[in-house]
């Protein structure tokens, strides 16, 4: 925010050896995005997310970032969105209690209120997109929220450190890379769990059977069911 504040339009900053440019205004972002492919280009830092994230929309390069943009954004039309809002207000009100809690027990003392908040984002995400309760903000599932937890933050650390950034080199000798590796697994066994249940969910959906709130919930489920219908077309 301070560079931001600083240098309204770009700046630059180093990420170890790497310097990179930051863009600061929604209208030169704009106008990078849309005026020439080389741009969408990933840089190598990206690389560190790959082992978590594979090559999805956030990491894949100009061609296949522009198909995946175009087929998922159906999925973020305002309708769609505005469906999701009791979660995000029951998310929200769990945060402001959790918050409240707290700063109770603190008392004069300052309290951390990012992990809190990265908790209630997990949360709505969970819910929003995948259709799962989380409820990271009440301390269920910690095996998982800690394991992504500790993904994201070796993933950065791997960007600013370069002796890390090899990935034979870091799963095979590192002995954090072997502990990142395990929670990469965990996180992807967890979605996996998830996205066959949704998977076969949706396969049910031809029952004429099914009840309303089976309905409902596949409504609701506009994302993942958007990504799991495109892999039963074409699977590659």
């Amino acid at each position: 925010m301070g560079i931001a504040k600083l240098f309204p339009n770009t700046s630059r900053i180093w990420l170890s050896i790497s310097p990179a440019i930051l863009i600061n205004h929604a209208d030169i972002a704009e106008k990078i995005l849309s005026s020439n492919t080389t741009f969408l280009d990933k840089d190598t830092f990206y690389e560190m997310l790959k082992p978590w994230l594979n090559e999805g929309l956030l990491t894949s390069a100009s061609k296949k970032w522009r198909s995946r943009r175009k087929m998922l954004t159906p999925a973020f039309h305002f309708n769609i969105l505005e469906q999701f809002l009791p979660i995000m207000n029951e998310q929200a009100h769990i945060l402001s209690q959790v918050i409240q809690d707290r700063q109770t027990k603190a008392g004069d003392d300052y309290i951390d209120v990012v992990p809190l908040i990265t908790n209630a984002t997990l949360d709505v995400i969970s819910e929003t997109a995948m259709g799962v309760k989380i409820e990271s903000q009440l301390d269920k599932n910690r095996d998982y929220v800690d394991a992504v937890t500790r993904v994201s933050t070796t993933a950065i650390k791997r960007m600013l450190l370069p002796w890390l950034q090899y990935n034979f080199l870091y799963f095979n000798f590192f002995t954090e890379g072997r502990k990142h590796r395990k929670d990469v697994n965990l996180v992807h066994q967890f979605t996996m769990n998830v996205i066959k249940k949704r998977k076969s969910e949706i396969q049910d959906q031809k029952n004429p059977k099914l009840d309303s709130n089976a309905n409902e919930y596949s409504r609701r489920l506009a994302f993942m069911d958007l990504l799991i219908e495109q892999h039963l077309k074409d699977p590659k």
